[in-house]
């Protein structure tokens, strides 16, 4: 619907980082209508011809071939997933489409329309306005006077500095890390409720 805020909280983990070469194996998120949960979602859907796959990859996810090719067929998780979004926007109405969020946005973006046109659809840009909300971008805005006191700027460096206790073993699981980075954007908005609350829901407060 037109008019209301309708967030789309994504992450991709893939087999590579040349999305015209490497495939998509996880997308996860949450669905947020003026700024509550609606629906998440956790697919795994798995590589469509031609994708390739790099060792790093599959170092850094902990999988194997053999595993991916166990899920879910890939045009059949884009039905389900496209399904989900028209639950909420009306791909008929050109000013009805979900603002993206992200960690380095811009990385799942474009894997996520690479893999929608693999899936040869040419409607990507009826669901999802451009550009996406890169809340990397607004972390370095933000904590601007005090970067130097991180040692990089990944996603766990800056959610272990705004406070959350991370779980070593779930990053790199997308459904982990889209959490993390909600968590980064209420931090950086002062959102202290919902960061404590996001904090005892996940697990990451302090006993």
């Amino acid at each position: 619907m037109r008019g209301r805020s309708q967030r789309l909280w994504i992450d991709l983990e893939t087999t590579g980082l040349d999305r015209g070469k490497h495939g998509v194996i996880q997308i996860a998120g949450t669905i947020e209508i003026e700024g509550r949960t609606h629906s998440t979602f956790n697919y795994q859907p798995r590589l469509i011809r031609g994708d390739k796959i790099s060792r790093e990859a599959l170092d850094t996810h902990g999988v194997t071939v053999n595993q991916i090719r166990k899920y879910e067929p890939a045009k059949d998780v884009f039905r389900r997933f496209v399904f989900m979004l028209r639950e909420s926007v009306d791909q008929m109405d050109k000013l009805d489409k979900f603002t993206m969020f992200g960690y380095n946005a811009n990385f799942d973006y474009q894997f996520l329309l690479t893999w929608w046109e693999k899936n040869h659809s040419p409607y990507f840009g009826s669901y999802i306005w451009y550009p996406p909300i890169d809340v990397m971008t607004l972390a370095g805005l933000k904590l601007e006077k005090v970067r130097h006191e991180l040692r990089n700027f990944k996603l766990k460096t800056v959610a272990a500095y705004l406070g959350a206790k991370i779980d070593h073993e779930r990053l790199h699981d997308a459904e982990y890390d889209i959490e993390l980075t909600r968590f980064v954007f209420h931090a950086l908005n002062g959102d202290t409720y919902d960061l404590f609350d996001y904090q005892l829901s996940q697990g990451l407060a302090e006993e």
